[in-house]
């Protein structure tokens, strides 16, 4: 009955938006709070990462979170869904992602293709030699 009430009240997209944020509430809240990792955390950050390192072709977060499900292993869900939120906060923002800077830029295949990234390079180690370097011990903990 709740639900109806909240189409009455939202109208049907309403209800829809409703049902995802508490899907990503709840998955952020078992995670964070209790440690358990019962789905990936999408929120714009994800969903924007999502599509442009090509893990998805959905814009919905439900069908983005199965399509990731898939491709990260269950031990891994909470740390992606962090590492995504914060990738997406800080490098590979919604309005000017900074490929240069960016350590997936060598795999990611939107890299490069914004307008004002066209003819750069990236900045430091390629993502291999960074992820040989933590094979070996000499990386720290970085993302």
């Amino acid at each position: 009955m709740e639900a109806l009430g909240m189409i009455e009240t939202k109208g049907l997209i309403g209800a829809i938006e409703a049902a995802d944020a508490m899907v990503k509430t709840a998955n952020v809240v078992l995670a964070n709070a209790f440690g358990k990792a019962v789905g990936v955390v999408v929120d714009t950050h994800v969903a924007r990462l999502a599509a442009r390192l090509k893990l998805t072709a959905f814009a919905d977060a439900a069908k983005i979170e199965r399509d990731l499900m898939e491709l990260i292993d269950p031990k891994d869900w909470i740390f992606f869904s962090h590492a995504l939120i914060l990738h997406g906060r800080q490098v590979c923002t919604a309005a000017r992602p900074d490929c240069a800077a960016c350590r997936l830029a060598d795999v990611c295949p939107s890299a490069f293709t914004f307008p004002h990234n066209r003819g750069r390079k990236a900045e430091g180690p390629s993502t291999k030699g960074r992820a040989e370097a933590r094979r070996s011990g000499r990386d720290g903990q970085d993302l």
